[in-house]
């Protein structure tokens, strides 16, 4: 019994053993450390290179587990992914929209809007999801064929109910930073819409007719076209002006063949209605095709309607489009256009974006550089893109009249599958020559030369002697090295 009672006493006066070596362990300082620097207290892009590195099902738990994680790094990726988005007119995708829109980690970081008008079988086409459904519709199933009878209703239905402008003005009153809109065509490839059925076709398929109010225009067909442009444009002015959503780049890129429709189509800008919605509007950027078999009252359309632009919301930048692969008149039409003496309602444009430059330009140069001659007190920015260019001297030629302008002018080749972009430094000349095959003009550096003089020496890969031979006479020092007598084509 004493010695029980003894046991009992010394229990309390136990002490605890001091710490061995293995305590002293780095990991073991690391977890003891950890609570003082959370994860979450990292940069964004450390923790998103961390993230990287982790297993999917550790990043789901880490995110579930720490709020403040997962908040940081979604604003992560709402700033970098989602300053532009994209819808269409249909209720998935309007309806997609609108949740970005009243999310507070996307909204406020959209400022681009990209809105398209498909055909009402390429929406189709976004559930349905076959290779190729235009020529694949002759041999549906039935199925399909009730698939796409569902689809249909659906949208004349969602059409009919007015539903998409409800969405769409819910979605812009909520994106207070969208101050660009770009108005598309389709979200397909505008080149392969020959593929496309006609009306009858699609209704013979089908097996119904599809209903007034769905937008369509025969590829085929000019005889009386539904103005999808002018339906698009009612629905996002309506909408802008419901949301209060003040726009300064407005784009239009419609692919129709139809100029004059397309110019009948903004003039519903002419509406005062519309003065306050647009009034900080600077950028204009007007894909349109050139006039079709000589249309002669294409260019007075066009001459007043830039002249409106200008006049009310001050448009500083402006794009053209050539298109005109097999009508010479198309060229012709555009020439005219450019040295119309009748200019000077642009005498602030600053940018300036012609698209689709004739194979011939040397045919028609003069009356183009005596157009940009007209702006070369304001204009800043000139883009050529897709160009048709063949033999070597057509497009020296063309580097040599550009060369002397004081602007900064990017000039981007097309046709055929080839592109190839210069780059231009103000009132230098040739700054870079890039392709994306190879470089045809490659810049070493810049340095100065004798007596503190600055002076640019370059390197000139090229294919052809004529390049080399008029970039000795625009930059200062120059070595040339020859790659052959291949020339682009």
């Amino acid at each position: 019994m004493p010695s029980s009672s003894k046991r009992k006493a010394i229990e309390p006066t136990t002490t605890t053993p001091p710490p061995t070596d293995h305590e002293d362990h780095p990991r073991k300082r690391l977890r003891s450390t950890s609570s003082k620097s959370p994860i979450q207290t990292l940069p964004t892009e450390l923790i998103e290179i961390i993230l990287t590195f982790t297993s999917p099902a550790a990043v789901r738990t880490l995110r579930t587990t720490c709020k403040t994680l997962e908040l940081k790094s979604l604003q992560h990726f709402a700033a970098t992914q989602f300053t532009s988005t994209r819808a269409i007119v249909y209720e998935p995708s309007l309806t997609r929209l609108l949740s970005i829109a009243r999310s507070p980690n996307f909204a406020p970081h959209v400022q681009t809007l990209y809105i398209y008008c498909d055909y009402i079988y390429d929406l189709v086409t976004v559930a349905l999801r076959p290779k190729n459904f235009p020529r694949a519709m002759k041999g549906l199933s039935k199925a399909n064929i009730s698939a796409y009878r569902r689809h249909v209703d659906a949208y004349n239905a969602f059409i009919a109910a007015g539903r998409h402008i409800e969405l769409l003005t819910s979605a812009l009153s909520n994106l207070p930073k969208c101050s660009t809109i770009h108005l598309c065509d389709s979200l397909s490839d505008a080149k392969q819409q020959h593929t496309y059925l006609a009306r009858h076709e699609i209704e013979e398929q089908i097996g119904m007719p599809l209903a007034d109010t769905v937008p369509y225009q025969d590829p085929y067909l000019d005889t009386d076209p539904t103005d999808r442009l002018s339906w698009l444009l009612n629905l996002i002015l309506s909408a802008s002006a419901s949301a209060d959503l003040p726009l300064r780049k407005l784009s239009v890129e419609f692919w129709t063949r139809d100029a004059g429709l397309k110019i009948e189509a903004l003039s519903l800008w002419r509406n005062p209605s519309l003065h306050p919605i647009l009034a900080n509007l600077h950028t204009l950027r007007l894909h349109l095709d050139p006039p079709r078999f000589g249309d002669e009252a294409f260019l007075p359309k066009c001459t007043d309607l830039l002249r409106f632009f200008q006049s009310t919301w001050r448009v500083q930048e402006l794009c053209l489009s050539f298109h005109s692969e097999d009508n010479d008149g198309d060229l012709t039409g555009w020439m005219e256009y450019f040295s119309c003496p009748d200019i000077s309602y642009l005498p602030r444009l600053e940018k300036l974006h012609v698209r689709g430059v004739p194979y011939d330009y040397f045919l028609y140069g003069e009356p183009f550089l005596a157009f940009l001659g007209k702006f070369e007190s304001t204009l800043q920015e000139l883009e050529l893109r897709e160009i048709r260019l063949g033999e070597p001297r057509v497009w020296v030629g063309i580097l040599r009249d550009l060369a002397g302008l004081g602007c900064e002018v990017s000039v981007e080749q097309g046709g055929r599958g080839e592109r190839r972009r210069w780059e231009m430094l103000r009132r230098l000349g040739v700054r870079d020559v890039g392709g994306v095959d190879r470089e045809l003009v490659r810049r070493l550096g810049e340095g100065e030369g004798e007596g503190g003089e600055e002076f640019t020496e370059k390197v000139v890969e090229f294919e052809g002697e004529g390049l080399g031979e008029w970039l000795r006479g625009v930059v200062g020092k120059l070595e040339v090295r020859s790659l052959g007598e291949k020339y682009l084509t």
